[in-house]
């Protein structure tokens, strides 16, 4: 069966549109052509029905091949556009090229007609498909986008909603417990508000987000300023999202557990975090503190302390190597794969 082809011809020698339908319907097209000879008939050709392919003679009485072009154009639409002309100078050809015509060839040489407008129609259509696919893409992740903001709203809202809760309550250890979980909380809205921000919706900027963070949990927990020292070493690594959620939540339990526990008494110190991309294709996060460090002879292997349980928890998820050290304050160091490495040991 031959293949459609619906044809608008800007020609004014009914004999040469004769000629080109022949030779495109002796190429297997089963042509449906129109024939125009001015700018207001092209316009109304143009806007009556969807054409494949515009082949245009240069010059006519009332019209010509520049000026068909630029009404094309004005549509918007990616319909090929071939001159062909019984003669046309080369000058004049590679003005039509430069302006936006797609093949020119004389009338005399017809044989390469067919071929013309095949590979065109073929090469605009690879050119809508990519355009779709590329809107297809832009949508995505616009709809990514305000999924990450919503996500981070609704987080904001459980977070008040505990603040407000932790004011009505008088018990001291369920005020703490619920500042714990509101901080939690955050850190994850934070992930999300990340993303939203940046210009890529696959991966955090981890050191970003963990300075934000450390600052939001000093003011937290109200920490007098000049008293605990943070110093950050942190190389650049984007983690995605299944990574970056665990992770940001064991900084968050580590820095926590050190602002809480480390410096009692008003004592001074330093908080210490590290982060680095190590060369087998993981990444070390080492958050350390020089206070008072963990409780002589806790096994934090072992240890029923929600800080500890969780900190372990999400070390599993990220298939890591967790360590904790006590001597001289508290170290917690975690190796963990990113793009497919593997960590350097088990926990």
């Amino acid at each position: 069966m031959n293949e459609e082809l619906r044809l608008l011809q800007v020609e004014d020698s009914e004999s040469d549109a004769s000629l080109t339908v022949r030779r495109l319907e002796s190429a297997g097209y089963d042509v449906h052509a129109e024939r125009v000879e001015d700018a207001d008939e092209m316009r109304a050709a143009l806007a009556r029905q969807a054409w494949d392919v515009v082949i245009s003679d240069h010059h006519l009485p009332q019209f010509d091949a520049p000026r068909a072009l630029g009404i094309l154009q004005e549509t918007g639409e990616d319909i090929p556009f071939i001159v062909v002309s019984g003669a046309i100078g080369e000058e004049t050809a590679v003005a039509m090229m430069k302006a936006g015509a797609h093949d020119y060839l004389l009338k005399e040489n017809l044989a390469r007609l067919a071929p013309a407008v095949r590979r065109e129609i073929r090469e605009a259509r690879i050119r809508r498909e990519g355009k779709h696919a590329e809107k297809a893409l832009h949508e995505k992740e616009a709809l990514l986008r305000e999924i990450h903001h919503r996500v981070k709203n609704n987080m904001q809202v459980v977070s008040s909603l505990l603040g407000l809760q932790s004011r009505a309550v008088s018990n001291d250890e369920t005020k703490k417990i619920l500042q714990d979980t509101r901080n939690r909380i955050h850190s994850m809205a934070l992930l999300h508000e990340t993303l939203y921000e940046s210009g890529q919706l696959a991966a955090v900027d981890f050191p970003k987000y963990i300075r934000q963070m450390t600052d939001y949990l000093f003011r937290a927990y109200a920490v007098e300023p000049g008293r605990i020292r943070v110093h950050a070493e942190l190389e650049h690594v984007d983690l995605d999202l299944d990574a970056a959620l665990p992770c940001g939540l064991l900084v968050n339990e580590a820095i926590t557990n050190s602002l809480k526990h480390a410096f009692p008494e008003g004592r001074a110190g330093e908080v210490k975090i590290l982060l680095r991309r190590q060369p087998n294709g993981t990444a070390r996060v080492e958050l350390s503190d020089d206070g008072v460090g963990l409780p002589e002879g806790l096994d934090w292997t072992a240890s029923r302390s929600l800080g500890l349980r969780l900190i372990r928890e999400l070390a599993a998820q990220l298939s890591a190597k967790l360590e904790i050290q006590s001597a001289r304050g508290t170290t917690v160091r975690l190796t963990f794969p990113i793009g497919g490495g593997e960590p350097d040991g088990t926990n």
